[in-house]
């Protein structure tokens, strides 16, 4: 049995649920519930530490910051927003020797604080948002993050870098959100990161001038990109540089908005630019263009190469 609903307040109480469990339902062996309510607290929780659900090992726990109380392990948070404790240990009637499950069920975390002394590490996260400059040593296993968002300028593009290649070899989705200082790639010339399929740089249109940084030698096979841009010239330099990828968003935002930029992206005109698609029939790529407002350019190509698995 599996219930999830907005409930009133007597539904919440643990001792009329015994009563209709054994009335009604006797041979019933799974019962899983998670449950909205504003007048959740301790009082609701402890009904549930009886012996008739500590026997059947129906746990449960509550979150009085989102008013609700759930079963323990189906309900629990898959993700979190914070490096905080997922469910204080005052807070559940799980086994204080089985708090580790809130952790192991936490799969997407953005980790935005380096105060917590947690008493267990995350082991399954694929989901991975850094806002804050320092994370604990071994707080997350990164060995499962397949996507990993940078949103301060604090993590060093060198330091975001050698974290990939030395830890994160499952990564394929990779999002700077961030300014970077002034990098050159000849720092980072022995190192390739293949693993990266989907590169999202919103930032890059804030680069002006002469490109100083081979974002296509770091990520040799990237296939989808999101990328700001300052200029339209740039998108065929991208699209030829990045030679794997087969879809492509670029915008101008306003910040970044040359205003003698007068360019007027056509699908002919890209293909007469590029010399990627310079060797292709026009069915073979397909582009969305939109300059009623700023500017947006999205893009297809249909590869010969086998696009790896």
């Amino acid at each position: 049995l599996i219930i999830e609903s907005l409930v009133e307040y007597r539904l919440l109480n643990a001792n009329r649920w015994e009563k209709f469990i054994i009335e009604h339902l006797p041979k019933l062996t799974n019962f899983d519930f998670k449950f909205f309510s504003g007048n959740i607290n301790h009082k609701v929780l402890n009904r549930y530490r009886s012996s008739f659900w500590l026997n059947k090992h129906w746990y449960v726990a509550f979150n009085s910051n989102l008013s609700l109380i759930f079963t323990v392990p189906y309900f629990a948070p898959i993700s979190i927003n914070d490096s905080c404790e997922p469910i204080s240990s005052n807070c559940t009637t799980l086994p204080i020797e089985q708090h580790y499950i809130f952790y192991d069920r936490i799969t997407a975390l953005t980790y935005e604080l380096d105060k917590w002394n947690l008493p267990y590490r995350y082991n399954n996260i694929k989901e991975l948002t850094f806002n804050d400059p320092y994370m604990h040593e071994n707080i997350v296993n990164l060995s499962k993050v397949e996507s990993f968002i940078v949103n301060t300028s604090d993590w060093l593009l060198d330091k975001i870098i050698i974290l990939i290649k030395e830890e994160m070899p499952s990564v394929n989705y990779l999002r700077l959100n961030c300014t970077q200082p002034n990098v050159k790639y000849k720092y980072f010339s022995g190192i390739s990161l293949p693993q990266i399929r989907t590169l999202s740089l919103p930032e890059y249109g804030r680069c002006k001038g002469k490109v100083k940084f081979y974002w296509w030698k770091l990520f040799p096979r990237v296939e989808r990109l999101i990328v700001s841009i300052n200029s339209k010239k740039q998108i065929p330099f991208l699209i030829d540089h990045f030679m794997k990828m087969i879809s492509g968003f670029f915008v101008i935002y306003n910040d970044y908005f040359d205003m003698y930029d007068q360019i007027k992206i056509t699908s002919q005109w890209l293909k007469k630019n590029t010399c990627r698609l310079k060797r292709k029939n026009e069915h073979e790529f397909v582009c969305q263009i939109n300059d009623q407002f700023g500017f947006s350019l999205a893009l297809w190509i249909n590869e010969d190469f086998e696009i790896d698995e």
